[in-house]
């Protein structure tokens, strides 16, 4: 007697061997048929896909048995596959000044349609990515495509050197919708600072006579400030020229909007060095 199995569904489980003969001698021994699940790449809906092994017999006397006497095999083979995105890296560094970088996404599993995933900037101000989304189709479902963060300039010194920012994702359709957190895993963006805090002057150095005559220079912050911040001059020697005013106010709006500090020469009465000048140093702090 020849004992042939056969699988409802070659996709989700095979039998072996094709066949198993009984004799008149070993029909009582108990022959076996091995079930192997077979893999796919999507998402099983409930965990899992169901198969049927049924059972044919032909010859010595067990042709054509009716159905309730050749029972059948059910397999339940279940899912090793999971809805997720799969980022080529998690983390990278841009400069603030327009550098832009690179990662990949990917999908996990085959979706059972057109999934579409989108990143979304924490803070468009610290950095953005582009495009606004990708699409993913059941043939190209495992092919990375490319999002691209590019940092985004400020004029403020920031704290420890840089900001930081954050890419999340999105997924939807094709059975990627609603995917838990740790299954969308986000992308952390350092953006470096490219600020200096430091004071701009229009001159380093001018000439006026000891009468009284006047000039002027102008200054300006090298990035925006937090908070007011007051430039004070000093000059090193009152009895040779001054500066006026006392002190320039700077704040987040006008930081970058230049400011006039005047130099007066004062007037001795003593024929001054063989070179008939007296030179003085006009010194700035800055506080704020």
């Amino acid at each position: 007697v020849t004992v042939t199995p056969t699988s409802a569904d070659t996709s989700v489980a095979t039998v072996s061997p094709a066949s198993l003969i009984f004799t008149t001698d070993n029909w009582s021994v108990p022959k076996t048929f091995t079930v192997t699940g077979i893999n796919d790449d999507i998402v099983n809906p409930n965990g899992g896909r169901g198969g049927k092994i049924s059972h044919t017999a032909s010859g010595g006397g067990y042709d054509n048995l009716p159905e309730g006497s050749r029972p059948g095999f059910t397999v339940a083979v279940t899912d090793d596959d999971q809805a997720s995105l799969l980022l080529s890296k998690s983390e990278g560094v841009v400069t603030e000044n327009g550098e832009t970088l690179n990662y990949t996404v990917k999908l996990s599993s085959q979706p059972t349609g057109d999934v579409t995933v989108t990143p979304t900037s924490a803070d468009t101000s610290v950095a953005t990515v582009s495009p606004a989304s990708l699409i993913f189709t059941t043939d190209n479902w495992s092919v990375p495509k490319t999002f691209t963060v590019t940092g985004i300039n400020d004029d403020i010194v920031n704290p420890n050197g840089g900001r930081g920012g954050k890419i999340s994702h999105t997924a939807s359709g094709g059975g990627y919708d609603n995917l838990p957190e740790g299954s969308r895993p986000g992308f952390t963006v350092a953006v470096t600072d490219d600020d200096q805090a430091s004071l701009l002057l229009s001159k380093s150095e001018g000439v006026v006579t000891e009468n009284g005559e006047t000039l002027n220079y102008t200054v300006k912050l090298s990035s925006q400030p937090t908070g007011d911040v007051t430039v004070t001059p000093t000059s090193e020697d009152t009895s040779a020229a001054t500066v006026s005013p006392a002190s320039l106010t700077f704040t987040a709006a006008n930081w970058s909007f230049a400011q006039t500090f005047t130099v007066t020469g004062v007037n001795d009465d003593i024929v001054n060095n063989p070179h008939g000048v007296r030179a003085v140093i006009i010194s700035h702090t800055a506080s704020g």
